[in-house]
């Protein structure tokens, strides 16, 4: 059983034609496979960057810190923040 397959098209100018279909030649592959595979890591790359928190070890401490401190209570900058992220972040 093979996956369902979907077409997406794209208009571009010559300039950027010439300048896909020269760095997929110079990969071996066909101007849609370099096409979809740059589209593809950039989608990851994107998704990744807004799941995905990276902390150095002392803003991690911090942040731990303040996920278990049940007494504390955000400051009101904090707050604005938590209620952007929420409407924001949606699973």
């Amino acid at each position: 059983m093979s996956a369902q397959r979907e077409r997406f098209s794209a208009r571009l100018s010559t300039s950027q034609k010439a300048l896909l279909e020269r760095a997929a030649a110079l990969t071996d592959r066909t101007l849609t496979d370099f096409v979809l595979a740059a589209a593809q890591s950039e989608a990851v790359r994107v998704i990744q960057d807004h799941q995905v928190i990276q902390l150095e070890s002392v803003a991690f401490d911090r942040f731990a810190e303040a996920c278990f401190n049940e007494e504390a209570t955000p400051d009101p900058k904090t707050q604005e923040a938590i209620a952007a992220l929420r409407q924001r972040v949606r699973p």
